[in-house]
């Protein structure tokens, strides 16, 4: 029994036989059986042929659409600002206490002034004085006359003037 279901597969899976008949008849069953038989040749896949990889095609430069990501929650949203509003008072704390530490240097800096000024003061006339009697001693010794002298000078040279004056006129 085994023998005969191994031919009827092998007959199964051979050609259709055609009865051989004379004439023009058994050709054109000969023709229409080879073209079936070539067209499910055709029809049939190739059994896991091995592909090559295609190659890929060069990108072309193309913007991207920008996809809108779904909308932020309130709760990110309020969080974010409220990060920002502590940054700000952040800022707003240092500034002050850099303003507050220039501040109190400058108030420093104006009272030692102050407390310093009166000595200051009197040293700038002392060594002013002694310019004033350096002065005068290099003018006695160039023979220089002293401010009362020159204004007396002055005056009568005023006066030749005036008289040269009435005498032109």
């Amino acid at each position: 029994m085994a023998a005969q279901k191994t031919t009827a597969k092998k007959v199964a899976t051979k050609k259709p036989v055609v009865k051989k008949t004379s004439g023009k008849k058994a050709t054109a069953k000969k023709t229409a059986v080879k073209r079936a038989a070539v067209k499910k040749k055709l029809v049939k896949k190739p059994a896991a042929k091995k592909l090559m990889p295609k190659k890929a095609a060069p990108k072309k430069a193309t913007r991207k659409k920008v996809v809108s990501k779904p909308s932020l929650s309130i709760e990110k949203i309020s969080a974010g600002a409220r990060k920002l509003m502590l940054a700000n008072l952040g800022l707003y704390g240092t500034v002050m206490d850099e303003l507050e530490a220039q501040a109190a240097k400058a108030r420093d800096a104006i009272e030692r002034a102050r407390r310093e000024a009166p000595e200051v003061n009197s040293d700038l006339i002392h060594r002013g004085e002694a310019l004033v009697s350096d002065i005068r001693s290099i003018l006695d010794k160039a023979d220089m006359p002293s401010t009362p002298k020159l204004d007396k000078q002055i005056d009568k040279l005023r006066g030749s003037i005036k008289k040269l004056r009435k005498r032109l006129s």
